[in-house]
């Protein structure tokens, strides 16, 4: 029941959730992963559900990595919505545990992320559309710029009003 949607992501540093979300603010696909022995692919459980259609923009900054990345370029790649805040840190790679004999674990990269372009999301942190910087002067104000710039950006979406967005899915 709402008309626009600010999505706060700053300080997320992954997990599994990107691909659900995406699914229910874009659908589709927006990137393909690369497995060590070069097979292409990507997730497709998520597809074919309900999408909410109207104004979206992300608030992102230099503590976001992994799945919070992935989901920043998707927003880009997908021209869903801004992105608001400082560019993401360029730290995407899928990795899984590996067991040690004393219990121990450590973590190897089993899968790359790319770009419908090529472009490697690894080291390539999620560029705003609009830069804002936080300062810690801002944040000793209780001032949030950033988030200021995401509600103005959606109000002027509302007030200039463009068609619901619509999925795309290139399988």
């Amino acid at each position: 029941g709402k008309d626009a949607l600010v999505i706060d992501l700053r300080g997320n540093t992954g997990g599994f959730t990107a691909d659900w979300l995406l699914s229910v603010i874009c659908g589709g696909d927006h990137a393909r992963t690369v497995t060590p022995g070069g097979q292409v692919g990507y997730l497709f459980g998520y597809w074919n559900r309900p999408v909410f259609s109207k104004p979206v923009a992300v608030v992102v900054d230099e503590r976001v990595f992994s799945n919070g990345e992935m989901f920043a370029h998707a927003v880009k790649t997908l021209k869903r919505g801004p992105l608001v805040g400082r560019r993401t840190a360029g730290g995407v790679i899928a990795t899984s545990n590996v067991n040690l004999l004393d219990y121990g674990t450590f973590r190897i990269p089993g899968r790359g992320w790319f770009l419908f372009d090529g472009s490697d999301m690894e080291n390539n942190g999620a560029k705003p559309d609009i830069e804002v910087d936080l300062t810690p002067a801002d944040e000793e104000a209780g001032r949030d710029p950033q988030l200021d710039a995401a509600v103005k950006a959606m109000m002027d979406a509302l007030a200039s009003p463009s068609p619901a967005f619509k999925p795309r899915y290139s399988r």
